[in-house]
């Protein structure tokens, strides 16, 4: 059997804000498209938990000063050494412990995907600044085009849009990445007709991030469908794979 079969790709967990998240029941939960997109490309999906979920989760995404110990960090290195990719789901808020992980993946050169709050989180770590936006222009429902995005022709986002330098997305967020607020480390692949960074692409290392949600525009019969956007995920998938069989040349090396 191919190594690809058992290349595992972590979703890291998001509290569930709703009816039934009280101070009582805290529920934590993962992206229904995302675990579908990647049970379809022939890979397994992993849910990243985070080790506190009893506690009150910052609901404003301009800070999280909840401080993790040791041992929570050792039990989220427990669970990534699990996986050969992660993505870091978008929601209402950037967490501590996402900021932990980005952080764990990219010093391991682990493939990493962050979309809308996720991508807050990588710009975040990798020094770069988010803010407010003082509109409520962006955000819209996730199955709805709101506006379209300018690809940076030199980007590999260009080359998953089959050489498209405008594209159609959708918008679902109030937090932004102004351009001057992205660090050099990250390459503006994309931005909004409001010139906001709409994808990011590392420099050095296998890092994404996606303002908008292609998770929701990769799945036939939304009405934002573009074909394209399963692109996105195959490359990153091809990378983890990549890293997977990596990691497995390297332990069958030392047995």
């Amino acid at each position: 059997m191919s190594k690809s079969k058992f290349c595992r790709i972590g979703i890291v967990g998001k509290p569930f804000i709703g009816e039934c998240s009280d101070a009582w029941n805290k529920n934590v939960i993962v992206n229904g498209n995302l675990n579908s997109i990647i049970y379809e490309a022939g890979l397994v999906p992993l849910g990243i938990m985070p080790v506190t979920p009893e506690k009150n989760f910052n609901l404003i995404d301009e800070s999280d000063d909840f401080v993790l110990s040791v041992q929570d960090k050792e039990k989220i290195i427990d669970q990534l050494s699990c996986v050969d990719g992660v993505i870091l789901q978008g929601g209402m808020q950037t967490l501590a412990y996402e900021e932990f992980i980005a952080r764990y993946a990219m010093a391991k050169q682990i493939p990493i995907m962050g979309i809308c709050a996720g991508f807050n989180t990588i710009v975040r770590v990798c020094g770069g600044t988010i803010i407010k936006n003082p509109t409520s222009n962006h955000e819209c429902e996730p199955d709805e085009f709101a506006h379209s995005i300018i690809v940076d022709p030199e980007s590999n986002f260009f080359r998953l849009m089959k050489g498209a330098v405008r594209v159609e997305v959708n918008s679902v967020h109030w937090m932004i990445a102004p351009i001057r607020g992205v660090p050099r480390s990250l390459k503006v692949a994309a931005v909004s007709s409001d010139k906001l960074v709409e994808v990011v692409e590392g420099r050095e290392g296998p890092i994404f991030g996606y303002k908008f949600h292609p998770e929701v525009m990769a799945r036939e019969g939304n009405k934002t469908y573009d074909p394209r956007m399963k692109n996105v995920f195959d490359d990153f998938f091809d990378r983890c794979i990549k890293y997977h069989n990596k990691k497995a040349y390297k332990e069958e090396r030392t047995l």
